[in-house]
């Protein structure tokens, strides 16, 4: 990702930079902590961001991408679960529409029961409750293990 992100800035930089300034790149890791997120935001703010490329992580976006908007900086994030809807940009999709496509796929599987295995993540939770009340829904016997 930071080489891709130092790529576009270098291109963006020789066309004269966004709206005449020039785009500098602050390197930060969260490292997909939940503890991380609001001690890397704040570095970001001290550093003078106005935007930021992240979090990647759900689990880190319910923390830190309200702070973030809050702050003015605006994140352009790849989180997924629906509790980061709204906050920035997302180049991800978002769980409500993940769920209907996996409910699809197994339902025309003519799948009788199922069994998930779901860590406790925000990404993953969220998208396991959803997939289980559409099966349930549709029919499907679902056993759920955490």
């Amino acid at each position: 990702m930071w080489r891709g992100a130092k790529l576009a800035a270098e291109q963006i930089n020789l066309e004269g930079g966004i709206l005449g300034r020039r785009v500098k790149l602050l390197r930060a890791d969260d490292q997909a902590d939940p503890e991380r997120a609001l001690p890397v935001a704040r570095s970001l703010l001290r550093r003078g961001a106005d935007a930021v490329i992240g979090p990647y992580n759900s689990g880190v976006g319910v923390i830190n991408l309200p702070w973030y908007v809050d702050q003015k900086i605006l994140p352009v994030h790849l989180t997924s679960t629906n509790q980061t809807d709204g906050l920035g940009v997302t180049v991800q999709p978002k769980n409500d529409q993940i769920a209907p496509v996996d409910i699809a796929y197994i339902t025309s599987r003519q799948v009788k029961r199922v069994s998930m295995l779901v860590d406790p993540s925000d990404f993953t939770s969220d998208l396991a409750d959803q997939v289980e009340k559409g099966l349930k829904a549709d029919g499907v016997e679902v056993k759920r293990f955490s």
